[in-house]
């Protein structure tokens, strides 16, 4: 109800009737129902995570189930079906129009800063190709000011098996009852690519956080939103999980974090009715342990590891313990350590990674939350949690984590940047300690041997992980944004760190393992690395990596000769593996958005502006 709902509001403020007739003719959302048999010719097929799909996809890189998971964006979306990975691409800054207001001979058209937009590109046998490129937005009827469509993004099977992938788009502007609430819409996938507009529409504040420990309060979704796929339960249907808050307008102290999971319903997309809405303030309180006390003392010990959390949160998901449903991972920068009566400890660990049980039915609201911690004095207070990525370095059959720390402020100079590295990320059962120790890793650039730790480089501010070169252990892509050099300044900068069986992640090179691969972006202030998406877009067997520059200024020679600049209209860069022992990712492509009155083969639809930011989200 709240698509329609929404699009009655617009109406009626409007006062335009006759637009009425033009959306039912235009923009009626399409109707779910099974694909032919030539449409998805695999009904196992239905998302590119179920099964590897038939040599003739020269997709051999996309595994069984798919080591679900990564930071803002690892693509996982096969929107036409055909057994290849779709590139989805936000531009939450895009101005759009509408037709609006019937002026007795015509209708007006209405210009809708940052209303935002979604380019799709679709993967081939070749590659990443500009044939039947597509674009999605909210519509004429929906379209808002300021609404950045785009901002977040996650593709999944929200229908079940029968069916190809769908788009969630996040909206986190999007007004409802004259209030920014933040929306989510879903596009679904038909007849070989996605519906131009959404199918499903859900609002912050049609949920609540009832039965948690954040009370009966509306939620709202943050600027900053991520959402991530994932099979909570284990019923084969793709469920999905957004970053919300309780809060509408507070900013000291910050919102209270929050975590919406809307659970798939086979044949009818996400479901409004079966959710969870899971508060950090539950999964690592005192009351989640048995005595309902243990938490850091009076007295300085500590028996249990218990936080709470402000401000944004950052999603992901993967099966860690192997047993078909997927657990979610919360990274929480704002997370913070308290004692047994609830007050903060300062010389406690800021930043945490809360790990979220999968089971059948529903996840839990208030037990078994484990939890993966910086070191005190050395990744603490430095925004831990900001990005996440899943995947198994050593090839032990294990997944490891790696966690973004893009802003510390000890050891190294403030905001350079670090990674950390869990090994084998296990869980524990029932009512045992959260904060439990695995091997980690501390990487920094310094470390790696890759070049100086500097200041706000932000190294860690994305990550993605991918088997690059095919070797069967996964690659670290670490996205360092804030990072200069040559003659640029925040030009950005991508480091690969590729897996080794046995060892595990190393910068070093040796007989059959390639040494870092760096990737440096061209154009000063263009933040390349802000975003990351690792996936097999079809040229080869092995995995490849987008890499967006959201902010890059788009230079061209116009018709008069003058140059002319389109400043932070944006660019995503992708590579394609391959199985070289040196620098395994390359035939690198430059996509962007059209310019100079053409339409380029490495262009996607819609027109590049000032300011468009392509790219600032990628999927």
């Amino acid at each position: 109800m709240g698509l329609v709902n929404r699009i009655l509001e617009k109406l009626a403020v409007a006062f335009v009737f006759a637009l009425v007739a033009l959306y039912a003719v235009s923009y009626t959302p399409y109707t779910v129902s099974a694909q032919s048999a030539t449409e998805v010719d695999d009904l196992n097929r239905a998302d590119p995570c179920a099964l590897a799909p038939d040599p003739g996809g020269n997709a051999t890189g996309i595994e069984r189930r798919c080591g679900l998971g990564a930071s803002s964006g690892v693509a996982r979306g096969d929107f036409n079906g055909d057994g290849i990975a779709d590139l989805a691409i936000g531009v939450p800054d895009q101005t759009l129009q509408s037709t609006c207001c019937f002026n007795g001979t015509s209708f007006q058209i209405v210009d809708h800063p940052g209303a935002g937009a979604v380019n799709i590109v679709y993967g081939s046998s070749t590659g990443l190709t500009s044939t039947g490129s597509q674009t999605t937005a909210m519509g004429d009827l929906l379209n808002d000011d300021n609404a950045h469509y785009g901002r977040a993004l996650a593709a999944g099977n929200f229908r079940g098996a029968g069916f190809a992938s769908d788009l969630a788009v996040g909206v986190p502007g999007e007004r409802r009852n004259g209030r920014v609430v933040g929306a989510i819409a879903v596009h679904f996938s038909k007849s070989g690519k996605l519906n131009g507009f959404p199918d499903q529409l859900f609002y912050a504040d049609q949920f609540t956080a009832a039965g948690s420990a954040l009370g009966d309060f509306p939620l709202r979704f943050p600027d900053k939103m991520s959402m991530t796929w994932g099979d909570f339960n284990g019923d084969g249907v793709g469920d999905l999980a957004v970053s919300a808050s309780t809060c509408n307008t507070c900013t000291n102290p910050p919102p209270r974090s929050a975590v919406l999971v809307l659970f798939g319903v086979a044949g009818a997309g996400l479901s409004g009715n079966n959710f969870i809405v899971l508060a950090f303030d539950d999964g690592l309180s005192p009351n989640n342990f048995n005595p309902p006390t243990g938490c850091f003392g009076s007295g300085g010990q500590e028996s249990h590891f218990c936080a709470k959390s402000r401000g944004d949160l950052t999603v992901a998901a993967g099966d860690l313990n192997a047993d078909g449903r997927d657990e979610l991972l919360i990274g929480a920068p704002g997370c913070f350590q308290i004692r047994d009566d609830g007050s903060r400890v300062d010389t406690g660990t800021d930043g945490c990674v809360a790990i979220v049980r999968g089971r059948s039915g529903t996840l839990d609201r208030f037990f078994n939350w484990n939890v993966l911690r910086p070191e005190h004095d050395i990744d603490d207070r430095a925004a831990f949690g900001s990005a996440i990525a899943i995947g198994d370095f050593d090839a032990d059959g294990v997944k490891d984590v790696a966690v973004g720390a893009p802003n510390n402020t000890f050891v190294l100079p403030d905001n350079a940047g670090m990674v950390r590295v869990f090994a084998d990320v296990r869980l524990f059962g029932s009512n045992q300690d959260a904060g439990f120790t695995v091997p980690s890793t501390l990487l920094t650039q310094n470390s790696l041997g890759i070049e100086t730790s500097e200041a706000n480089d932000r190294f860690g501010a994305s990550l993605a992980t991918k088997d690059f070169n095919g070797d069967g252990a996964a690659d670290l892509a670490i996205g360092a944004p804030g990072e200069s050099s040559g003659n640029a300044t925040s030009n950005g900068q991508v480091d690969v760190i590729f897996g080794l069986a046995g060892t595990g992640l190393s910068a070093l090179g040796s007989a059959g393992h390639p040494a870092a691969q760096v990737l440096t972006g061209l154009l000063s202030s263009e933040a390349f690395g802000s975003s990351l998406s690792a996936w097999n877009f079809g040229k080869t067997a092995e995995g490849d990596l987008a890499i967006a520059a959201p902010f890059r200024n788009l230079q061209f020679i116009d018709s008069s000769g003058r140059l002319t600049v389109i400043s932070g209209a944006g660019a995503v860069r992708v590579l394609y593996g391959s199985a070289a022992s040196s620098s395994p990712l390359t035939g690198s492509q430059t996509w962007t958005q059209s310019f100079n009155g053409t339409q380029c083969g490495t262009c996607t639809k819609g027109t590049a502006a000032a300011g468009n930011h392509f790219g600032k989200a990628i999927y």
